[in-house]
Parts: C-alpha cells; sequence; structure tokens
C-alpha cells in the first residue's frame, strides 16, 4: 500500500484515448481524493447526483496506490482544473486538500 492523497503533480504520459484539454504532458495539475466513481449507481439516479455518496467510489491511498508514488494512474475526468506554474508544490499540496477540487 501506497499512501497519499490530494496531490500536485506533472503529467508524465496520457493514454491514446484521452480527450481531455486538461491533460498534456507536462502540465501541473492537482490528484484529489476521491479517484474514480461509477456515474451510474442510484446516486447518480437521483436529482443530488453527488459523486462523495457514490456506492463505488475509488479513493487514492485507500484502494488504489497513492499519491506518495512516483508515479499515479487517474482517470482523465479525475485530474482537476490544471494548477498554476510557478507555485511550490509545497503550497499547492495543502490546498488539494483543503476541498478546492
Amino acid at each position: 500500500m501506497i499512501l497519499g492523497h490530494e496531490s500536485v503533480g506533472r503529467i508524465s504520459a496520457i493514454c491514446s484515448s484521452c480527450t481531455s484539454e486538461a491533460a498534456a504532458v507536462g502540465r501541473l495539475v492537482g490528484v484529489g481524493w476521491i479517484c474514480d466513481a461509477c456515474g451510474s449507481c442510484r446516486v447518480y439516479d437521483s436529482d443530488i447526483k453527488d459523486e462523495t455518496l457514490c456506492l463505488e467510489q475509488v479513493f487514492s491511498g485507500r484502494d488504489i496506490p497513492g499519491t506518495l508514488a512516483r508515479y499515479t494512474i487517474v482517470p482523465e475526468r479525475y485530474i482537476t482544473t490544471p494548477l498554476l506554474d510557478g507555485f511550490p508544490s509545497e503550497m499547492l499540496g495543502p490546498v488539494m486538500c483543503t476541498g478546492v477540487n
């Protein structure tokens, strides 16, 4: 088990089927605690549509290797808004953990 959640890093590779404009090699991005959700359980059929209530959530550092690993794999829909260059990761990492993603 590799710990870590809500982190920042640079994209080192993308798969050929990725269509996200946020996904570009070298771009600084954030990775949240929730790394994936099903998008189709009963939560999504309700008016709530809140991924934090999804029954099939996947969490970084709990269900898959976390962000303290050298590399982590994140579905493109869970790459947060690209982050601004020029700020140290030591500043941006804690910001990711405050729930802004």
